[in-house]
């Protein structure tokens, strides 16, 4: 059975979850998973979700996160990076 406790032990989904944590505020983070079931690489819908498994709608296989090949997509706000005038 999928736990948090057993996710979070993982290293590879632990150094993810940094990566994300240190976006900038205002940032979207969908995480990617590689379905174990297909192959294919495959994107959660829900922004800012990690769960402990992942359930691919178009072959049916619940792929648990620690053996999922963890990643991430990140959307950055609008005006991130933008120096401000200051005149």
């Amino acid at each position: 059975m999928a736990t948090i406790e057993n996710m979070l032990l993982d290293p590879h989904v632990l150094e993810v979850l940094t990566k994300a944590e240190s976006t900038p505020e205002g940032s979207t983070v969908y995480y990617k998973w590689t379905c174990q079931g297909c192959g294919e690489r495959v994107t959660c819908d829900i922004p800012n979700s990690l769960y402990t498994s992942f359930l691919h709608v178009d072959c049916g296989y619940e792929t648990l996160t620690v053996e999922g090949n963890l990643g991430f997509l990140l959307l950055i706000g609008e005006g991130w990076g933008e120096k401000e005038d200051k005149r």
